[in-house]
Protein backbone atom coordinates (compact mmCIF):
# COMPACT_ATOMS: atom_id res chain seq x y z
CA UNK A 1 0.00 0.00 0.00
CA UNK A 2 0.80 3.61 -0.95
CA UNK A 3 -0.02 6.67 0.94
CA UNK A 4 -0.17 9.78 -0.46
CA UNK A 5 -1.10 13.14 1.93
CA UNK A 6 -1.39 16.56 1.81
CA UNK A 7 0.30 18.65 3.79
CA UNK A 8 -1.31 21.75 4.81
CA UNK A 9 -4.60 20.58 6.54
CA UNK A 10 -3.67 16.79 6.93
CA UNK A 11 -0.65 16.81 8.72
CA UNK A 12 -0.17 20.73 9.88
CA UNK A 13 -2.05 23.85 10.37
CA UNK A 14 0.19 26.79 8.89
CA UNK A 15 -2.66 29.65 8.92
CA UNK A 16 -1.05 32.18 10.96
CA UNK A 17 1.73 31.84 8.77
CA UNK A 18 -0.14 31.95 5.63
CA UNK A 19 -1.72 35.24 7.08
CA UNK A 20 1.41 37.29 7.95
CA UNK A 21 3.27 36.11 4.68
CA UNK A 22 -0.26 37.32 2.58
CA UNK A 23 -0.97 40.35 4.80
CA UNK A 24 3.14 41.71 4.27
CA UNK A 25 2.68 40.35 0.26
CA UNK A 26 -0.53 42.14 -0.33
CA UNK A 27 1.06 45.19 1.52
CA UNK A 28 4.39 45.09 -0.99
CA UNK A 29 6.30 44.78 2.40
CA UNK A 30 9.93 43.95 2.56
CA UNK A 31 11.00 40.84 4.34
CA UNK A 32 12.62 42.80 7.19
CA UNK A 33 9.16 44.04 7.88
CA UNK A 34 7.73 40.07 8.92
CA UNK A 35 7.11 40.13 12.60
CA UNK A 36 4.84 38.15 14.20
CA UNK A 37 3.82 40.62 16.20
CA UNK A 38 1.85 41.98 12.63
CA UNK A 39 -0.65 39.33 13.40
CA UNK A 40 -1.89 41.32 16.86
CA UNK A 41 -2.65 44.32 14.50
CA UNK A 42 -4.37 43.12 11.53
CA UNK A 43 -8.50 43.68 12.02
CA UNK A 44 -10.14 41.00 13.76
CA UNK A 45 -13.09 41.15 10.38
CA UNK A 46 -9.88 40.58 8.18
CA UNK A 47 -8.69 37.41 9.89
CA UNK A 48 -11.98 35.53 9.57
CA UNK A 49 -12.62 36.43 5.98
CA UNK A 50 -9.32 34.77 5.63
CA UNK A 51 -9.63 31.33 7.65
CA UNK A 52 -12.87 31.70 5.62
CA UNK A 53 -11.48 32.03 2.46
CA UNK A 54 -8.77 29.58 3.31
CA UNK A 55 -11.26 26.51 2.79
CA UNK A 56 -10.70 27.12 -0.61
CA UNK A 57 -7.26 27.91 -1.49
CA UNK A 58 -5.36 25.34 -3.34
CA UNK A 59 -2.15 27.67 -4.10
CA UNK A 60 -0.10 30.55 -3.19
CA UNK A 61 -1.71 32.93 -5.36
CA UNK A 62 -4.88 32.38 -4.16
CA UNK A 63 -4.60 33.77 -0.94
CA UNK A 64 -5.16 37.48 -2.43
CA UNK A 65 -9.05 36.72 -2.71
CA UNK A 66 -9.67 37.95 0.56
CA UNK A 67 -7.70 40.96 -0.28
CA UNK A 68 -10.51 42.09 -3.01
CA UNK A 69 -13.26 39.97 -1.88
CA UNK A 70 -13.30 40.71 2.25
CA UNK A 71 -17.49 40.60 2.10
CA UNK A 72 -18.36 37.26 -0.28
CA UNK A 73 -18.84 34.75 1.53
CA UNK A 74 -17.98 32.26 -1.19
CA UNK A 75 -20.06 28.87 -0.85
CA UNK A 76 -18.78 26.81 -3.58
CA UNK A 77 -15.29 25.84 -4.91
CA UNK A 78 -16.58 27.51 -8.19
CA UNK A 79 -17.63 30.33 -6.77
CA UNK A 80 -14.52 31.25 -5.79
CA UNK A 81 -12.74 30.29 -8.49
CA UNK A 82 -15.11 32.20 -10.67
CA UNK A 83 -14.01 35.69 -8.93
CA UNK A 84 -10.31 34.52 -8.74
CA UNK A 85 -10.29 34.23 -12.45
CA UNK A 86 -11.62 37.88 -12.55
CA UNK A 87 -8.87 39.18 -11.33
CA UNK A 88 -6.22 41.14 -13.00
CA UNK A 89 -3.51 38.91 -14.04
CA UNK A 90 -0.40 41.26 -13.31
CA UNK A 91 -1.74 41.94 -9.94
CA UNK A 92 -2.16 37.77 -9.39
CA UNK A 93 0.91 37.62 -10.73
CA UNK A 94 2.91 39.98 -8.53
CA UNK A 95 1.32 38.90 -5.61
CA UNK A 96 2.27 35.48 -6.12
CA UNK A 97 5.78 36.37 -6.73
CA UNK A 98 5.80 38.56 -3.42
CA UNK A 99 4.08 36.04 -1.41
CA UNK A 100 6.98 33.54 -2.46
CA UNK A 101 9.84 35.95 -1.78
CA UNK A 102 8.64 36.56 1.37
CA UNK A 103 8.10 33.03 2.59
CA UNK A 104 11.37 32.39 1.39
CA UNK A 105 13.48 34.83 2.99
CA UNK A 106 11.44 34.03 6.23
CA UNK A 107 12.19 30.60 6.45
CA UNK A 108 15.99 31.29 5.40
CA UNK A 109 16.82 34.07 7.48
CA UNK A 110 14.47 32.92 10.37
CA UNK A 111 14.23 29.28 10.45
CA UNK A 112 13.08 28.69 13.99
CA UNK A 113 10.13 31.27 14.11
CA UNK A 114 9.02 29.98 10.99
CA UNK A 115 9.03 26.68 12.41
CA UNK A 116 6.92 28.04 14.89
CA UNK A 117 4.40 29.24 13.30
CA UNK A 118 2.69 25.96 12.29
CA UNK A 119 1.06 23.37 14.20
CA UNK A 120 1.35 19.50 14.03
CA UNK A 121 -2.27 17.92 14.24
CA UNK A 122 -2.53 15.58 17.36
CA UNK A 123 -0.11 12.42 16.43
CA UNK A 124 0.37 13.06 13.30
CA UNK A 125 4.26 13.30 13.85
CA UNK A 126 3.95 9.70 15.44
CA UNK A 127 2.65 8.58 12.66
CA UNK A 128 5.26 10.05 10.03
CA UNK A 129 8.00 9.06 12.21
CA UNK A 130 6.88 5.51 13.22
CA UNK A 131 5.15 4.33 9.82
CA UNK A 132 6.17 1.49 7.96
CA UNK A 133 4.51 2.09 4.65
CA UNK A 134 5.88 4.64 1.91
CA UNK A 135 4.95 7.54 2.07
CA UNK A 136 4.58 10.44 -0.35
CA UNK A 137 3.40 13.97 -0.15
CA UNK A 138 1.25 15.35 -2.95
CA UNK A 139 0.86 19.31 -1.63
CA UNK A 140 -0.05 22.69 -2.98
CA UNK A 141 2.92 23.69 -0.51
CA UNK A 142 5.99 24.42 -1.67
CA UNK A 143 8.69 21.37 -1.27
CA UNK A 144 11.16 23.61 0.93
CA UNK A 145 8.81 24.35 3.48
CA UNK A 146 6.94 20.74 3.15
CA UNK A 147 11.09 19.86 3.87
CA UNK A 148 11.75 22.18 6.92
CA UNK A 149 8.73 21.35 8.53
CA UNK A 150 10.14 17.54 8.62
CA UNK A 151 12.87 18.13 8.98
CA UNK A 152 12.17 19.88 11.94
CA UNK A 153 10.32 16.50 13.14
CA UNK A 154 13.52 14.14 12.69
CA UNK A 155 10.96 12.94 9.89
CA UNK A 156 13.33 12.12 6.37
CA UNK A 157 11.25 11.53 3.17
CA UNK A 158 13.43 11.42 -0.32
CA UNK A 159 12.58 14.62 -1.90
CA UNK A 160 11.68 12.45 -5.03
CA UNK A 161 8.62 11.55 -2.83
CA UNK A 162 7.37 14.77 -2.56
CA UNK A 163 5.32 16.61 -4.53
CA UNK A 164 5.11 19.91 -3.73
CA UNK A 165 3.51 23.48 -5.33
CA UNK A 166 1.05 21.08 -7.26
CA UNK A 167 -1.99 22.56 -8.65
CA UNK A 168 -2.85 19.44 -10.48
CA UNK A 169 -2.83 16.43 -8.01
CA UNK A 170 -3.90 14.04 -10.13
CA UNK A 171 -1.35 14.46 -12.61
CA UNK A 172 1.31 13.84 -9.26
CA UNK A 173 -1.15 10.54 -8.21
CA UNK A 174 -0.76 8.82 -11.75
CA UNK A 175 3.38 9.92 -11.13
CA UNK A 176 3.17 7.89 -8.43
CA UNK A 177 1.43 4.88 -9.76
CA UNK A 178 4.05 4.89 -12.51
CA UNK A 179 7.04 4.97 -10.19
CA UNK A 180 5.75 2.42 -8.28
CA UNK A 181 4.42 0.36 -10.44
CA UNK A 182 0.82 -0.08 -8.44
CA UNK A 183 -2.48 0.44 -10.11
CA UNK A 184 -4.06 3.46 -9.27
CA UNK A 185 -6.22 1.50 -6.03
CA UNK A 186 -3.33 0.70 -4.40
CA UNK A 187 -2.55 4.11 -3.17
CA UNK A 188 -4.44 5.92 -0.49
CA UNK A 189 -4.80 9.56 -0.96
CA UNK A 190 -5.94 11.67 2.04
CA UNK A 191 -6.62 15.34 1.28
CA UNK A 192 -8.64 17.42 2.64
CA UNK A 193 -10.16 19.19 -0.26
CA UNK A 194 -13.16 17.66 -0.63
CA UNK A 195 -13.04 18.01 -4.75
CA UNK A 196 -9.54 16.98 -4.85
CA UNK A 197 -10.98 13.45 -3.58
CA UNK A 198 -14.00 13.92 -5.92
CA UNK A 199 -11.73 14.55 -8.93
CA UNK A 200 -9.41 11.52 -7.83
CA UNK A 201 -12.41 8.88 -7.31
CA UNK A 202 -13.22 9.91 -10.70
CA UNK A 203 -9.53 9.28 -12.18
CA UNK A 204 -9.64 5.34 -10.20
CA UNK A 205 -8.02 6.36 -6.63
CA UNK A 206 -10.95 4.48 -5.36
CA UNK A 207 -9.09 4.88 -1.89
CA UNK A 208 -9.13 8.66 -1.86
CA UNK A 209 -10.23 9.34 1.39
CA UNK A 210 -11.13 12.65 2.44
CA UNK A 211 -9.70 13.97 5.69
CA UNK A 212 -12.25 15.57 8.11
CA UNK A 213 -10.03 17.58 10.20
CA UNK A 214 -8.33 19.90 7.95
CA UNK A 215 -9.67 23.07 6.09
CA UNK A 216 -13.50 22.67 4.69
CA UNK A 217 -16.67 24.36 3.95
CA UNK A 218 -20.07 23.67 5.80
CA UNK A 219 -21.32 22.27 1.83
CA UNK A 220 -18.22 20.15 2.10
CA UNK A 221 -20.29 17.84 4.55
CA UNK A 222 -23.39 18.08 2.74
CA UNK A 223 -21.54 16.78 -0.67
CA UNK A 224 -19.56 13.94 1.17
CA UNK A 225 -22.90 12.39 2.23
CA UNK A 226 -24.46 12.92 -1.34
CA UNK A 227 -21.70 11.28 -3.11
CA UNK A 228 -20.06 9.09 -0.50
CA UNK A 229 -17.28 10.05 -0.90
CA UNK A 230 -15.23 8.08 1.64
CA UNK A 231 -14.05 10.05 5.28
CA UNK A 232 -11.80 9.78 7.78
CA UNK A 233 -11.50 11.59 11.10
CA UNK A 234 -8.21 11.82 12.36
CA UNK A 235 -8.87 9.66 15.33
CA UNK A 236 -9.28 6.95 12.78
CA UNK A 237 -6.19 7.94 10.86
CA UNK A 238 -3.53 7.83 13.56
CA UNK A 239 -5.49 4.94 14.78
CA UNK A 240 -5.10 3.36 11.24
CA UNK A 241 -1.95 4.08 10.11
CA UNK A 242 0.03 4.36 13.29
CA UNK A 243 3.23 2.20 13.43
CA UNK A 244 1.41 -0.52 16.08
CA UNK A 245 -1.33 -1.36 13.78
CA UNK A 246 -0.54 -0.46 10.15
CA UNK A 247 -2.25 -2.75 7.78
Amino acid sequence: MILALDFDGVICDGLNECLLIAWNAWHQNSPSDLDESQLIGIPDAFKASFAANRNFVRHNGHFIVPFLQENIDFQTQEDFKTHYDSIDAALKARFESHFETLRQTFQTQHEERWLAMHTLYPRIGEVLQNRSHKLYIVSAKDTPSIQLILKSLGVYIPEEHIFGSQKDKIQALNQIALFENVQKDQIVFIDDNLPNIQVAQQNGFTKATWATWGYHIPSDVELQKELQIPKLYLEEFTRKFGARQLV
